[in-house]
């Protein structure tokens, strides 16, 4: 029978844990779910022991533990949802101390038998159980004062509460603790307990998720209740107001305090009005009453802008009529059949027709033109589904004449059913203007051509258009070259007369079916469609295209009596499909990739892409270490014959985020591109100014090399004059590197610049002398101090004969002029000698010193010392 009973406790136990865990009840209560799982624990622990008959004792013990905070989770999980009020801490720290003393002695038992002391025979389970001693006892003070903290907190809660149910559950509740109390003292019948506590579990969750969903309801109706916009007043049987929401009070002007529990005479007027709609203070009140067995409920619903809506009724017909009549535009209105019903002047003015011959009538019978007849009825139909249609069509005179028309159809509802208002407006001049005005917006005012917008959209055409067998098309940039400076020489009246005859030329030899666009100034696109089957072929065919625009473009054009001669930069994309903005990218980069090899035309390939990204991430890392403080100048010492260092070459150096020195070749050619050669250049100059004033006159000069890019800046002189003034150094110490082919350039700027660098106070000096122009006219044309010698001519020495005559005429040529003359790249103490006894007095290599970080050239200079 007792093995029954446990089973029974393992179903109940196993119940209460799936409804726990399916109701979520460890949200709500903690203490109730923890007793479930005890509970769980103590009915299989019950079962195993008749299982397992050998291991009843240390079953049992288990359940001794457990046991011994049953009681505690049992009244805390009561108290969640019966008593609102927090327990006290004297009380709280008892309630979990005690079982804890208690389980300490019983997990220690082995070492003083004071929990238990041997076994003692049990019938329930033909086995031997634990035997608790006469000390155990003593717990069950701590059951009494647990069953005074229950009986105390029922007894303060039902004189709380109204409620049946609550109190209903408080009573069963202590009937069960009391009964479970029992069962324990009676020969400590655990099957019973434990069963009595699986029962408890289960119920304690049924109850608590039942009053949780009352309550719940409760509080969702009172929100209901108090929240509507409706006004709700509640009567009982004698006729005393018992309860209202806050919008009663609103509608009606009055406190809740003037109204609950009293007989109000506005109120009682309300109920005893015959009317429905009330007028109270400014508004309209449609009124209601419910009667609900013996209560009664007053409703008010505000209807004041109904009211008023409907008694504006009539006015707002009488101002839609003048409307009607007096509107610009055409006005028909139709039944929902297609049937005429009427038309204003305008409409009679716009068709020719008078009001008489259309009414009873439809449309398509007067002014639909023959092949445009089942449309009237199509429309009609969408503005009885839709309620508003709007479409451009045409439609025909009482003379023949086809009119351009917006109509605007509107679904009208009313009391005898829908009609329709089309109202017809004549936009045969819009679209005249459109037509012209569209041609104006796709055309570049300039050359006729295309513009870049429309360009665009025709590529987005041809990419979205179904593919035949010709599934190649091409995108083709054209660049002229330097035009800048026609512009700047010969004006933009010139130009602009150049361009338009470039602009006539491309329809000799481009399809007529192709679109040709002036993009920006100087760059025009070519889209050629649909020119090839196979990749092979469209390669072949997109060469010849391009060849022969070059023959065709490059001719000499004649403008304004003067010959000019152009050249053009290509640049191709070959694409069966792609997106817009990739074919438009591709064809860029092969365009910019012309014009870095300095051909005439590049196609694009994938490679190019890698190519490009390479440099975007060089861009990418120099700009960072540009905007971080990583740009360094190194500093390679000019020494004397004796070693002795009287000046620097400042020489840039580009530092990472991870440490990694960068020599600057890599980038330059970027930066110069770009532009930013020009912050870097001004950069490189205050670093080296710092050095100067930081090494209190241990040098008598700096070298700072100056690219080609800034000479055509035409603030470069003024811009490092301010420079050199900000710092407070002498411009004298400063000393301009520039290469041969930039001081025999034609440009004004560059010669400008160099003029006002001299007059500045800077010194000018040649790098990589006698590898570049075979002029030396400059020598003589510039008041220079330094020139340096490439680092070619002193490679070769002592053996190369050749280079050493060189040197030896270099030597002799500016000792005659005054000029010094450094060696670059000197590496050894022979060519040292050799360079000394040829008369040079200054020298430039690893020899004496690799490029050094700023801190490392100090330690240099004081070495030295």
């Amino acid at each position: 029978m007792y093995k029954f009973l446990s089973m029974i406790t393992v179903v109940v136990a196993s119940i209460a844990i799936n409804y726990s865990l399916e109701r979520k009840v460890y949200k709500s209560s903690r203490n109730l779910a923890v007793l479930t799982w005890l509970s769980f624990a103590l009915a299989w622990f019950e079962y195993m022991k008749f299982e397992f008959p050998n291991q009843v004792e240390q079953f049992e013990k288990l359940q001794d533990i457990i046991l011994l905070y049953i009681p505690s989770f049992v009244y805390t999980a009561f108290r969640d949802f019966t008593i609102k009020d927090k327990l006290k801490k004297q009380f709280a720290f008892l309630m979990h101390v005690i079982p804890g003393f208690y389980a300490i002695l019983a997990l220690t038992n082995d070492f003083h038998n004071i929990f238990w002391n041997g076994t003692i025979f049990s019938n329930i389970y033909n086995s031997y159980r634990p035997k608790p001693t006469a000390f155990v006892n003593s717990y069950y003070f701590y059951l009494l004062y647990l069953t005074l903290l229950i009986v105390m907190d029922i007894k303060i809660e039902l004189k709380r509460t109204t409620s049946r149910f609550l109190r209903r559950v408080m009573i069963i509740y202590l009937a069960i603790w009391i009964l479970g109390l029992l069962f324990f003292k009676f020969d400590y019948n655990y099957p019973l307990v434990i069963l009595a506590l699986s029962f408890l579990a289960l119920t304690s969750q049924l109850t608590f998720i039942r009053y949780t969903w009352k309550a719940l309801m409760l509080s969702s109706r009172s929100e209901f209740f108090e929240r509507s916009d409706d006004g709700y007043i509640l009567f009982d049987k004698e006729g005393r107001i018992v309860d209202c929401n806050s919008a009663a009070l609103m509608l009606l002007n009055m406190r809740r305090e003037d109204v609950l529990w009293k007989n109000s005479d506005k109120i009682n007027e309300l109920v005893q009005a015959t009317s429905d709609i009330l007028k109270v203070d400014d508004k309209f009140l449609l009124k209601r009453i419910e009667e609900m067995d013996d209560k009664k409920v007053l409703v008010l619903r505000d209807v004041t802008e109904q009211v008023v809506a409907s008694k504006g009724k009539d006015y707002y017909s009488s101002l839609l009529q003048g409307l009607f009549e007096n509107v610009s535009q055409a006005v028909l209105i139709l039944d929902e059949n297609g049937t005429i019903v009427d038309c204003n002047k305008q409409f009679e003015s716009m068709f020719d027709y008078k009001r008489e011959e259309l009414v009873g009538r439809k449309p398509e019978d007067f002014i639909v033109p023959e092949e445009l007849k089942s449309e009237p009825q199509k429309i009609r139909e969408m503005a009885l589904k839709q309620g508003v249609v709007r479409i451009r069509t045409v439609r025909k005179r009482r003379t023949g004449e086809l009119v351009d028309v917006e109509i605007s159809v509107v679904r009208v509802r009313t009391s005898e059913g829908d009609i329709l208002y089309s109202i017809y407006s004549d936009v045969s001049l819009e679209r005249e203007f459109l037509r012209t005005s569209s041609s104006i917006l796709q055309r570049d005012p300039l050359t006729g051509l295309y513009n870049r917008e429309y360009f665009v959209k025709r590529l987005v055409r041809v990419l979205e258009e179904e593919r035949d067998d010709y599934i190649y098309n091409a995108v083709i940039f054209i660049d002229i070259n330097n035009f800048s400076h026609i512009n700047v020489s010969k004006g933009h009246s010139f130009a602009d007369e150049l361009l338009r005859k470039v602009a006539e030329r491309f329809s000799e030899v481009i399809r007529s079916t192709d679109t040709v666009s002036r993009a920006v100034s100087d760059e025009f696109w070519i889209l050629i469609e649909k020119f090839a089957r196979t990749q092979v072929e469209a390669n072949e065919r997109i060469r010849g295209i391009v060849r022969k625009l070059i023959e065709r473009l490059e001719e000499a054009y004649f403008v304004q009596g003067e010959v000019v001669n152009l050249e053009f930069t290509f640049g191709v994309y070959i694409f069966e499909s792609d997106r817009y903005d990739e074919v438009l990218r591709k064809a860029s980069i092969a365009l910019k990739e012309a014009k870095e090899r300095g051909e005439k035309y590049a196609i694009y390939s994938p490679k190019l892409d890698e190519k490009f990204a390479h440099i975007f991430e060089k861009e990418k890392l120099f700009k960072t270490a540009f905007y971080s403080g990583g740009l360094k100048v190194f500093f390679q010492p000019i020494c004397t014959s004796k070693e002795k260092p009287v000046g620097a070459e400042a020489l840039l150096r580009v530092v990472d985020d991870k440490g990694n020195v960068h020599p600057p070749l890599e980038f330059i050619p970027i930066i110069e591109s770009n532009g930013m050669i020009h912050m870097v250049g001004e950069e490189v100059l205050r670093q080296s100014c710092e050095a100067l004033k930081s090494l209190n006159g241990k040098l008598k000069f700096v070298d700072i090399n100056v690219s080609p890019v800034q000479f055509m800046n035409p603030n470069f002189a003024d811009r490092y004059a301010d420079v050199v003034k900000e710092a407070g150094v002498d411009p004298s110490k400063i000393v301009i590197e520039v290469t041969e082919n930039i001081i025999l350039g034609t440009s004004e700027v560059v010669k400008t610049n160099i003029k006002k660098l001299l007059d500045y106070g800077f010194q000018l000096c040649i790098d990589d002398f006698g590898t570049g122009y075979s002029s030396l006219l400059y020598l003589v044309e510039y008041p220079l101090k330094k020139i340096k010698v490439d680092r070619s001519f002193v490679k070769g020495i002592p053996g190369d004969k050749k280079a050493v005559r060189i040197l030896e005429a270099i030597m002799s040529l500016s000792r005659s002029l005054g000029i010094d003359a450094i060696p670059e790249g000197v590496e050894n103490e022979r060519q040292l000698e050799l360079l000394s006894l040829m008369g040079y007095r200054l020298f430039q290599g690893f020899y004496f010193s690799p490029p050094l970080s700023f801190e490392d050239f100090t330690k240099f200079l004081n070495n030295r010392e």
